[in-house]
């Protein structure tokens, strides 16, 4: 199976450090009930694991949030949409063993799995990381490519 040539591990590690300190904010602001959480990248065009990433202790972890983040990157990629979008308009895409929770995130080809946090704030975490990979793999892709096949890109 073909595995995307910009998106990889480094690209996305990168980009869910970056937006680390948010993340935590956000719990900090009173947004979140919780700061754990674990997050999964999925490669876009083989739908294997590239990036699992932890934030807090996963000792204190209510439930298994990595093997949820994880179930929810699979719906969402399988599907190519927003977990949330099949639970709460499409649950006749469900099948036996699927996950029934949103957070999921399919934007621009790019699968994210958020779990930990309530389910809304799950898919914006996945939303920012994705929006920020996009953009870091244009910028790596326009390096690639010379003046004359840049001139070609929107």
């Amino acid at each position: 199976m073909a595995k995307s040539t910009f998106l990889t591990y480094a690209v996305a590690l990168e980009a869910i450090q970056l937006l680390e300190s948010a993340i935590r904010d956000m719990h900090g602001d009173g947004l979140t009930k919780r700061c754990d959480l674990h997050i999964v990248v999925l490669d876009p065009l083989s739908g294997e694991i590239i990036c699992q990433y932890s934030i807090g202790k996963k000792a204190d972890w209510e439930h298994t949030y990595d093997q949820i983040a994880r179930d929810k990157a699979t719906l969402a990629f399988k599907h190519k949409k927003d977990t949330s979008q099949i639970m709460n308009a499409e649950p006749h895409l469900l099948s036996e063993g699927d996950t029934v929770h949103a957070g999921g995130v399919y934007y621009k080809g790019i699968t994210i799995g958020v779990s930990g946090v309530e389910s809304e704030f799950d898919e914006a975490i996945g939303r920012m990381i994705a929006a920020l990979i996009i953009g870091m793999v244009i910028h790596e892709y326009k390096k690639t490519r010379t003046n004359q096949d840049l001139n070609n890109i929107t």
